[in-house]
């Protein structure tokens, strides 16, 4: 897996734009056929050497130096509809009033609530996820939106499932703006390419395996 900066000075580096174009549109290429390699549910982590996470994050990155390069030499970016859509949704992560996250199967059940103020974001955990947990936290507004617009959410597809699985998880993701608009993502036993990722920054999985014997 090559790094940002490497592959800046491999590929990008004293290129002309028409250069430069091309590595986009093949960048462009190789983190569709990663996103949708990684979200196989059959496939899983196999085909990739490293993390998947991470070699498709440095894709990204990849690609977003080389269009400000493209730009920088000369060239005029437009983006396609299709992109265009994707930044416009992360761009307006920044309205959000709410998030709320529900998972549920045979293990137990989880709600995580996400209020937006002003300066800060009020988390809400509760559920009987292999044990009984209840939390409430408080992290910074500008850093969670950050982190939210790292997870790339406009590129999620809307529902994940896979067949054939039973006594599985289903769960569900809900967005609230402040202008009363809504975005919904859900699946069942299937999951976007970092979905652990955003279980990360909710806090969950966080906490010490539970012990029965400590309900004794």
């Amino acid at each position: 897996m090559i790094s940002p900066e490497l592959y800046y000075q491999a590929f990008i580096e004293g290129r002309p734009a028409k250069q430069i174009r091309k590595e986009i549109n093949l960048l462009k290429d190789r983190i569709r056929s990663l996103i949708t390699l990684a979200e196989d549910p059959y496939m899983e982590d196999v085909s990739f050497s490293d993390k998947k996470e991470t070699v498709i994050h440095n894709n990204i990155e990849c690609l977003k130096s080389a269009i400000k390069s493209f730009v920088k030499a000369g060239g005029t970016y437009i983006p396609s509809k299709e992109v265009k859509a994707v930044i416009d949704f992360d761009e307006s992560l920044s309205e959000l009033s709410e998030l709320v996250y529900k998972s549920f199967g045979y293990l137990g059940w989880e709600n995580v609530t996400c209020t937006f103020s002003e300066k800060e974001v009020s988390i809400a955990r509760e559920g009987l996820l292999m044990g009984p947990e209840e939390k409430t936290f408080t992290v910074s507004k500008d850093e969670f939106i950050s982190a939210l617009k790292d997870l790339h959410l406009g590129m999620w597809k809307r529902c994940y499932e896979r067949e054939f699985v039973f006594d599985g998880e289903e769960w569900k993701l809900k967005l609230t703006f402040s202008n009363g608009k809504t975005k919904k993502y859900s699946g069942y036993n299937h999951y976007p390419w970092n979905f652990e990722e955003l279980k990360a920054l909710l806090g969950i999985g966080e906490e010490e395996e539970y012990d029965e014997s400590d309900q004794d």
